[in-house]
C-alpha cells in the first residue's frame, strides 16, 4: 500500500533533541506515513538514537548516513527516497502536535492542493510559546512564511518541476518555497489557520548565528538568482509579478538590517549599495514605484510594511551613511 506521506528529517548533532522530535512523529493520529531519518555526518549520538528507532520500528522508520552536505542538500535526499504521496519536512529539534500529519494531509486531499501552508508556534528551550504565527488567507502568505514545515507538498508536484533546496547555508528555504508558490497554478494551493508545528528557538542554532554577516549578500544574492532562473518573470501575472519584486525588496532589506546592526559602518554601506545596485538591475526604478507600500503586500504585518518604506526611502535618498552610524552601534 502506498503511503500517504514522507516525513524527512535531516538530522545533525541534534541527540538533545531528536527523540522528542521523532516521538512527536510517532504520537501521530495519522499513522499512514513512513518516517525518513537522515544523518548527515552528525558527530554525536544522533546516529545511534536513529538506529534505535529503526530497529524497533522496522516497516516504518527509514535511516540513511552521509558525510555532512549541508541541510539543503540533504532534504534533496530525502524527496529522492521518498515513495508517500505527500512530503513533509521537520527539523530535528522541533516537533509536531498529534493531529499535524492528520490536518494538513485531509486538506490536501480535498482539492488534491499542490501545497497547503499553515502556522507555527516559536517556543522557547522550555517549550514556552513565544510567538503564534497565523498566515493570512491571502497570496502573500506564501512568500512571508518560507520554512519548508509547517506546510505539505504533493510529491509528484515537487518532482515533475524539478523543485530542489538550493546547496547553500543561508535562503535554501527560499529557493525552494518561492519557485513552487509561482509555479503552482493558484487553485491549487491552500491555507489553513493550524498551528501544529512547534519551532524551538534556540540561541546557539544555526539560524541565529550563520547570517549574521553583511559579507554574506553574496551567498543571499546567489539564491535571489536562482530563483529568477527557475521563475519567467514575462509569464507571471501584473499581480504575481508585483509579488515577486515586493518579495525581492524585502528579503534584501531584511537582510542588511538583520546583518547590518553590529557591522561595520563600510561594511554596512558597502552591501547596502550592492543591495541598491542588483534591485535595480532586475527591477529597474524600484525606488520610485508603489508597490511595496504601508497597505501592500496585504497579509505581512504593517510595522514591516512601515519599516520597509522608511528603508527604501533611506536608499532612494542616499542616507544610508548618516544611518549606518547610530544602526551600527
Amino acid at each position: 500500500m502506498i503511503k500517504k506521506a514522507s516525513i524527512i528529517i535531516p538530522i545533525y548533532n541534534s541527540e538533545k533533541y531528536l527523540e522528542n522530535c521523532i516521538e512527536s512523529v510517532l504520537n501521530q493520529t495519522e499513522q499512514n506515513y513512513e518516517l525518513i531519518l537522515i544523518n548527515d555526518g552528525s558527530k554525536d549520538s544522533s546516529e545511534e538514537i536513529m538506529t534505535k528507532y529503526k530497529n524497533k520500528y522496522p516497516d516504518k522508520i527509514k535511516i540513511f548516513s552521509q558525510e555532512n552536505k549541508g541541510i539543503g542538500r540533504t532534504r534533496n535526499r530525502g524527496i529522492e527516497e521518498a515513495e508517500g504521496k505527500y512530503i513533509f519536512f521537520i527539523d530535528n529539534d522541533d516537533t509536531i502536535k498529534e493531529d499535524y500529519l492528520e490536518t494538513f494531509i485531509n486538506e490536501a486531499e480535498k482539492n488534491d492542493f499542490d501545497m497547503v501552508l499553515g502556522g507555527f508556534e516559536t517556543v522557547d528551550e522550555n517549550n514556552k510559546i513565544i510567538l503564534q504565527t497565523i498566515p493570512q488567507n491571502t497570496e502573500w502568505s506564501f512568500l512571508r512564511i518560507i520554512s519548508p514545515w509547517a506546510r505539505i507538498y504533493k510529491k509528484d508536484f515537487l518532482i515533475n518541476n524539478n523543485l530542489k533546496f538550493l546547496d547553500t547555508k543561508l535562503g535554501e528555504d527560499v529557493s525552494l518555497n518561492v519557485p513552487a508558490f509561482f509555479i503552482s497554478e493558484k487553485k491549487k494551493l491552500s491555507i489553513i489557520k493550524y498551528c501544529g508545528y512547534k519551532w524551538f528557538q534556540r540561541n546557539t542554532s544555526e539560524s541565529n548565528s550563520n547570517q549574521k554577516n553583511t559579507k554574506k549578500w553574496a551567498e543571499a544574492q546567489k539564491t535571489l538568482k536562482h530563483i529568477l532562473k527557475i521563475i519567467d518573470i514575462e509569464k507571471l501575472t501584473k499581480e504575481e509579478q508585483k509579488l515577486l519584486e515586493c518579495f525581492f525588496i524585502k528579503f534584501s532589506i531584511r537582510f542588511l538590517l538583520y546583518t547590518g546592526k553590529k557591522s561595520k559602518i563600510e561594511d554596512f554601506i558597502e552591501t547596502s549599495n550592492e543591495i541598491k545596485s542588483f534591485l535595480n538591475e532586475y527591477f529597474p526604478n524600484f525606488l520610485n514605484n508603489k508597490n511595496f507600500t504601508m497597505m501592500y503586500p496585504k497579509g505581512e504585518p504593517i510595522q514591516v510594511n512601515i519599516i520597509i518604506c522608511i528603508f527604501k526611502l533611506i536608499l532612494k535618498y542616499g542616507l544610508e551613511k548618516i544611518f549606518a552610524k547610530f544602526y551600527t552601534k
